[in-house]
């Protein structure tokens, strides 16, 4: 299963970092310290430049294969970092008794659902166990002329499709430091028979053969450190110029 060697670029050694041990009297700063848009825009001010440059928020893709952490990251990273918010998916399937409309998922009829894909409302789209679900562009155009900048979990395909439907979108993905180590934190889940968890690595291996078609790779050895990695490339994002 794990003969199929990674892009020959990728090498997670290089990614290794040396360990680091914090005494009991240190004090450990936050992750996330300040708000960049805040920073980026006193330095605009104090250059006079603040009235020129009007910020767009972006749109960045998060894409991995199942169990590498998507969500672990996103729900450690977006607490602790400003103007940045994770897209709200639409879905034709039931609201559950602690779901709130328009918070956890936006709530539609399948014919909604078919009219609005009809007209063209949707990045991407998934049938997943019969029920659909799809990527609003209007709600990714509310944010980013907001200047919120709105990051989109995906898996690879839906990654993919939003890549050529939205070309200014930033293609983030997320991997394990190895093919062993996703393979072990699918089987820590104990949700995976031998035949689900097969099916997941065959996946993982196409999914890692497409890290050419992102921008940005983050590593997630570290839950705290990947979502450290993230936050260093949205401020990378938010801070060039010349972009419409």
């Amino acid at each position: 299963m794990f003969d199929t060697p990674l892009p020959g670029w990728y090498n997670p050694v290089a990614h290794e970092r040396a360990p680091c041990t914090v005494s009991d009297s240190t004090e450990v700063q936050p992750l996330f310290s300040g708000n960049p848009a805040r920073l980026a825009s006193s330095v605009l001010e104090q250059a006079g430049l603040q009235q020129q440059i009007r910020r767009r928020g972006k749109a960045f893709v998060f894409s991995g294969p199942s169990g590498v952490g998507k969500d672990a990251v996103l729900d450690y990273f977006l607490p602790r970092f400003p103007d940045c918010e994770r897209l709200v998916t639409v879905t034709t399937r039931p609201k559950r008794d602690d779901e709130i409309d328009g918070v956890h998922y936006i709530f539609v009829s399948p014919e909604r659902f078919e009219a609005l894909e009809a007209e063209g409302q949707f990045l991407e789209t998934a049938d997943v166990y019969g029920f659909k679900y799809g990527s609003p562009k209007w709600k990714v155009r509310e944010l980013t002329g907001a200047g919120t900048d709105v990051i989109l979990k995906l898996d690879v395909q839906g990654g993919l499709t939003v890549k050529k439907r939205m070309p200014e979108a930033v293609m983030i993905f997320l991997a394990a430091p190895s093919l062993e180590e996703l393979e072990r934190r699918l089987r820590g889940r104990d949700t995976e028979t031998p035949e689900s968890l097969r099916r997941r690595l065959g996946k993982a291996e196409w999914e890692m053969s497409q890290i050419p078609e992102y921008h940005y790779i983050v590593i997630n050895d570290v839950i705290e450190r990947a979502a450290r990695d993230l936050g260093a490339i949205i401020t990378a994002e938010r801070a060039k110029l010349g972009e419409e």
